[in-house]
């Protein structure tokens, strides 16, 4: 059913889009979306919607690859994925040579990185540590996050929290700074009241006795964020701790967070911008709520074997975001989710590391009525704020 219902996978299916596809996105490295006749909407001056009558993609695998048809001026239009900081520099030496230029955008994202520690653990020693806030503190306050950004992400950006953008009606100052201050001393102080006991290699000790130990598990198809957490691993063993970095295969990945297997794990920042619709950094809202997956699953279906009643005060979150969502009044619909932000300065479930500033995308010169500056992210459908079916082309 859903393959027939599939706009990519079906271009049989009715749409309302500006553009319908010709062939499935599998069957082909190079797909092709052609106006659609039908589509529903006119300019001011009442002619029909899309201007331009065909959009080819291209489907690449290799960064490499993209970058080197990027910079050779093969593409019209470049917003996702290869515009990443790190290939700028090369995007810019030949941006004149090639007959593109660069846009602005302002991601849907908050965070580079988003660290969960796992607070419904399997072992209920880690579990109990994880759980309790100091701990969660005392890690935040040993990372360099200054260090992190210009090392990895190219010096931009700054530290932040699991927090929404400066560009948004829900930004919280508090939430977004807290704990983000480099201090080793400090971050000993909070470590000091969960792990006391060090042994003779300066590692602390869990309550039973054994040296504390976790991974934390990052995906494969994310390689700043594995730079970044081999970073704060030499971090935190500065404060006792010992960590590891887990890089896997995505969906092995998704699948150790479906059953509860990782001891922490590492995930975008989203909610920057919509974070009504993406909320599950403060409430355990889908299946990215990796610092408590069981609490999402009893969100979802108290009676899945995998569910695990989460406590008292998220609880109130849920309540507090269902009831929000029944509510017709905008204010108020405001109002209770900036709540559910001053509630999460108490709450600390995740840590971040930098703020996502605003990025960049590739245009052709040809290609007009462009944005110079656009929100991007899949919850606004990435470029579609712009109205990319009034681009046109010069020569046309």
């Amino acid at each position: 059913f859903w393959r027939k219902a599939s706009r990519t996978e079906n271009p049989d299916v009715p749409v309302i889009d500006a553009w319908r596809l010709t062939t499935a996105v599998g069957d082909s490295s190079r797909p092709v979306a052609e106006r659609n006749p039908y589509y529903w909407k006119t300019d001011s001056a009442g002619s029909q919607l899309p201007y331009i009558d065909r959009v080819t993609y291209d489907l690449i695998e290799q960064d490499e690859t993209a970058v080197l048809k990027a910079t050779n001026g093969e593409f019209d239009l470049v917003d996702r994925g290869i515009v990443q900081l790190r290939n700028k520099p090369a995007f810019a030496k030949r941006r004149k040579e090639s007959g593109y230029d660069f846009f602005e955008t302002i991601p849907q994202n908050m965070n580079q990185m988003i660290l969960m520690l796992n607070l419904t653990h399997k072992d209920p020693v880690l579990r109990k540590i994880f759980n309790n806030k100091d701990f969660r503190i005392g890690l935040s306050h040993a990372i360099n996050r200054e260090e992190i950004i210009e090392g990895v992400y190219q010096r931009q950006g700054e530290p932040w929290q699991a927090a929404p953008r400066p560009e948004s009606p829900y930004y919280n100052e508090r939430l977004a700074k807290q704990y983000t201050e480099y201090d080793t001393a400090l971050a000993n102080k909070y470590l000091d009241k969960v792990l006391p006991e060090k042994n003779d290699k300066g590692i602390r000790l869990r309550p039973d006795g054994e040296p504390i130990f976790f991974q934390v598990d990052s995906p494969d198809h994310e390689l700043d964020m594995v730079d970044a957490l081999q970073m704060i691993s030499k971090h935190w063993r500065e404060v006792g701790i010992d960590m590891r970095v887990k890089n896997e295969a995505t969906d092995l990945f998704f699948k150790r967070m479906d059953g509860n297997h990782h001891d922490a794990a590492v995930w975008e920042g989203a909610g920057g911008l919509g974070a009504p619709m993406d909320p599950f950094y403060w409430v355990p809202h889908n299946f990215n709520t990796r610092y408590a997956m069981p609490w999402h699953f009893w969100l979802v279906n108290p009676k899945d074997k995998r569910a695990e009643e989460p406590p008292p005060e998220t609880m109130a979150q849920i309540e507090l975001y269902r009831k929000m969502l029944t509510t017709g009044d905008r204010e108020e619909r405001m109002n209770m989710m900036r709540q559910i932000m001053d509630n999460s300065i108490d709450l600390f479930y995740a840590i971040g590391i930098a703020l996502r500033k605003r990025e960049y995308g590739l245009v052709s010169t040809k290609l007009r009525n462009t944005p110079k500056t656009s929100i991007t992210g899949w919850l606004h459908a990435y470029l579609m704020p712009s109205n990319p079916q009034q681009y046109f082309f010069a020569d046309e």
